[in-house]
């Protein structure tokens, strides 16, 4: 199954239930679509019942889903450390993208659909950074006073070496690079599975100290045993820290030909997929837009507008 199971054995897709009643979605085996029944206790109004498609190979940004397509498969889930907010990510390999999605959590039954936050290829990214300051300042101390009086010469000519702008960004590429290329392998293979759980973030990208000697090295061209003495120094000084953060994006997915897809499996027309592809998508302002296409920026607006309603 490529979501969490919904430990109920009467609903195969999805349960999500509060004291105003209950949101199931379960598979039509005959039509393979999925059905899904709101039963809202508190306002009946509100309860609905429907169908919809249980595959989606493209979704657009915005968008919300009852419940998680069948044919994509859970990535890894997140929970910000800073918000308590929790997001999943899904494969959908058809079309080769990474679609992150908000779970609900403690809402109406009417807003407890997965919200489509973006669309691209997941990554890491490093969110930690040397202290440059702090190293300026150790350099700045007198050299025959503790403690740069116990710092070997050579190993103090590497540190200003690498305290020039040049080589501070080499630096810093180099163990971004490493930072988010581990913290990510780290997450897929540890919480690729929903029943582990979601992953907090920002989070260290190793269980054990990081070990900077590679991209030293790369950066400086100094012998091992300088590179080695240099990183010390970094870590004793907490100029470097001893376990760097890491955290993920998605880097947004730049095809218009996904796009138009997407807004096909939506259900826009021809005019609203168009106009709401280039304004929230591409990020156009309706008026430049509106100029382009040579149409009324209300034309545009009101595409948008009718997107929207469709799609979410």
């Amino acid at each position: 199954m490529s979501h969490k199971p919904p430990y109920d054995p009467d609903v195969d897709v999805r349960k999500y239930s509060n004291p105003e009643g209950s949101l199931t979605v379960n598979k039509d085996e005959e039509t393979g679509e999925y059905i899904v029944n709101l039963n809202n206790q508190s306002e009946p109004h509100l309860s609905f019942e429907k169908r919809i498609t249980s595959t989606r190979t493209a979704v657009l940004e915005g968008e919300k889903l009852w419940a998680i397509p069948e044919n994509w498969e859970f990535q890894a889930g997140f929970e910000s450390r800073a918000s308590g907010n929790k997001t999943e990510v899904y494969h959908i390999p058809e079309t080769g993208v990474d679609v992150e999605v908000s779970v609900p959590q403690n809402v109406h039954l009417i807003d407890a659909d997965y919200y489509v936050r973006s669309v691209g290829g997941l990554e890491g990214v490093s969110t930690s950074e040397p202290d440059w300051e702090d190293l300026e300042a150790l350099l700045e101390l007198d050299p025959d006073a503790d403690p740069l009086c116990y710092i070997d010469d050579e190993v103090i000519d590497a540190l200003e070496s690498l305290n020039k702008d040049v080589k501070r960004r080499s630096f810093e590429r180099k163990v971004d690079d490493e930072v988010a290329e581990f913290g990510m392998d780290s997450v897929l293979e540890h919480f690729d599975d929903p029943a582990y759980g979601y992953h907090k973030v920002p989070a260290d990208a190793f269980q054990v100290g990081f070990n900077y000697e590679y991209a030293l090295k790369e950066t400086l061209k100094r012998h091992q045993d300088v590179v080695g003495e240099v990183e010390e120094v970094l870590k004793e000084f907490e100029i470097v820290p001893h376990y760097p953060q890491f955290d993920y994006e998605i880097v947004s997915e730049d095809s218009v030909e996904y796009w138009l897809e997407a807004a096909a499996e939506a259900g826009l027309s021809g005019s609203e997929a168009l106009d709401y592809i280039m304004v929230e998508v591409l990020d156009r302002s309706q008026s430049e837009w509106a100029e382009q296409r040579g149409v009324e920026q209300g034309t545009v607006s009101g595409n948008v507008a009718s997107a929207k309603r469709v799609i979410q």
